[in-house]
């Protein structure tokens, strides 16, 4: 029998991230706080906030992107 750890899968549905660009508020869900393409104009955007969603905490990551979003 083998004392070696086995490593876990990294959980896909992990964080629950917050987007807004071009006027567009959108939420995807990622195994990492990660960044996504706008459905508008297919730019690389960041997440304003992410939900951890097993403590269901979130993280503002851009409290200005956040307030135009109505997020707070």
């Amino acid at each position: 029998m083998s004392n070696r750890s086995v490593e876990e899968e990294p959980d896909e549905n992990a964080f629950t991230n917050h987007y807004f660009h071009c006027g567009v508020q959108w939420d995807d869900t990622w195994s990492c706080q990660c960044n996504d393409r706008c459905p508008v104009c297919n730019a690389e955007i960041e997440p304003y906030a992410s939900t951890d969603n097993e403590t269901g905490e979130e993280e503002v990551h851009a409290p200005d992107v956040a307030q135009l979003a109505g997020a707070v």
